[in-house]
C-alpha cells in the first residue's frame, strides 16, 4: 500500500504481547509484540496505549523503549478520539468482544485482534453479523501467526496432495491461551471451514482438556497437557512418512517409512531429519507477528487469518467448552 505519512496506531492492553514481550521496540532482530512490530513498520506510528490498570499503565510509561510518546491512559474514549487508523486488540480475552464492537462503530480501517477472538461463540458469530453488515467495514486481521509460515504451509500442501491417516497435536497452558492456536491449524492444514462433532473427551484437567473427531477421512487427536512450558506441536501421519512442526512452530521434521534392515520385509521410520528451509523457518516463527501486521496492512494482497477463518476454532473451542461442562 502506498503511505506519504504513518498511519496512527493504538494498543488496548498493555500487556506481553501488547508490548512487554521486547519492551515494544524493533531491535533489528525480532519484533514479537505489537508495539514493537508498529515501531518496526515504515508506515506506521504508535499514538497511543489503552490500559485500565494503572500498574500496567505505569510500567508501560516508565519501560517502554518504542519511538515516540503515545498517549498512555485508562480512557478508551480518550484514545479513540485520537482517530487511530489501525487498533490493536491485546487486552485479556474476556473483553475483546466489547472492544472490537466498539471499534467497528469508529473509523479505523484496520482492526489486529489477538487470539481467541472472542471466548464465547456467540459474540464472535455476532461481530461477524455486524462487520459484514457495514458499509465500508475495517480490514480485520486476526493474530494467528502460524498460518502465514511456511512450514505450516508445506504442512498444509502435503495433506492437499494427500489426505493423512491421523493429525496429532499437542498443546500445554491452557486451550484458550495455546489451544486455539492448534484447533486453527487444524482448519488450515486440513482445509476445513465447519467444525466438526466431538469424537471423545477427556476433561479430567479442564482447562486443557484432551479430545478427538474425525474430518473426511482423517483422524484428529488432540491431547492437552498441564506443563509449566509452552507445547505446540501437531505431527501428520502419511502412508510413507510422518511430517511434524515442532518446537511451538520452529522447526518441520520429516520421518520417512523405509526398510528395516533388523526385520525384512518389514518398514520402519527413519530418524527424524530437518527440512532444508529449517532456518527459514525458525526465522519465520520469530517473525510471524510482523508478517501479520504486513499482510493487514497490504490491502491488495488477502489476508492469511480473518474473522471468517478464525470461526473454525471458536466453533471447536465452543463444542469442547459444552462438552467439558456436562
Amino acid at each position: 500500500m502506498s503511505q506519504t505519512t504513518p498511519i496512527p496506531c493504538a494498543i488496548l492492553g498493555a500487556g506481553r504481547i501488547g508490548w512487554s514481550y521486547d519492551g515494544g521496540a524493533w531491535d533489528g532482530q525480532r519484533s514479537v509484540s505489537h508495539a514493537a512490530c508498529y515501531d518496526r513498520h515504515p508506515a506506521t506510528q504508535l499514538v497511543a496505549v489503552y490500559e485500565p490498570d494503572a500498574a500496567a499503565r505505569a510500567a508501560f510509561s516508565s519501560g517502554y523503549r518504542g519511538s515516540g510518546e503515545p498517549v498512555v491512559t485508562g480512557d478508551l474514549e480518550e484514545v479513540l478520539a485520537l482517530s487511530p487508523e489501525c487498533v490493536s486488540v491485546c487486552s485479556p480475552s474476556e473483553h475483546h468482544a466489547a472492544h472490537i464492537e466498539r471499534l467497528l462503530d469508529t473509523d479505523a480501517r484496520f482492526l489486529w485482534v489477538e487470539k481467541p477472538v472472542t471466548l464465547a461463540l456467540a459474540d464472535h458469530e455476532a461481530l461477524l453479523e455486524k462487520w459484514r453488515g457495514l458499509s465500508n467495514p475495517p480490514r480485520i486481521g486476526v493474530n494467528y501467526l502460524r498460518r502465514g509460515l511456511p512450514q505450516y504451509a508445506a504442512l498444509q500442501a502435503a495433506a492437499a496432495d494427500l489426505a493423512p491417516i491421523a493429525l496429532n497435536a499437542t498443546y500445554s497452558r491452557g486451550l484458550a491461551v495455546n489451544g486455539v492456536h492448534i484447533l486453527d491449524q487444524i482448519g488450515a492444514v486440513l482445509d476445513v471451514s465447519e467444525a466438526p462433532e466431538l469424537d471423545w473427551i477427556e476433561a479430567s484437567d479442564p482447562d486443557n482438556p484432551s479430545f478427538g473427531f474425525r474430518i473426511g477421512s482423517t483422524r484428529v487427536t488432540i491431547t492437552g497437557m498441564d506443563l509449566p512450558y509452552h507445547c505446540i506441536e501437531i505431527s501428520a501421519v502419511f502412508a510413507d512418512r510422518r511430517l511434524s512442526v515442532v518446537r511451538g512452530g520452529l522447526g518441520l521434521r520429516e520421518e520417512l517409512a523405509v526398510p528395516n534392515p533388523d526385520y525384512p520385509g518389514f518398514r520402519h521410520l527413519a530418524p527424524a531429519t530437518a527440512h532444508p528451509d529449517a532456518q527459514l523457518h525458525c526465522e519465520a516463527m520469530l517473525d510471524g507477528t510482523y508478517r501479520n501486521l504486513e499482510a493487514l496492512l497490504d490491502t491488495d494482497s488477502p489476508l492469511p487469518s480473518t474473522l471468517e477463518t478464525s470461526l473454525f476454532a471458536a466453533s471447536l473451542m465452543d463444542r469442547v467448552t459444552r462438552a467439558t461442562q456436562t
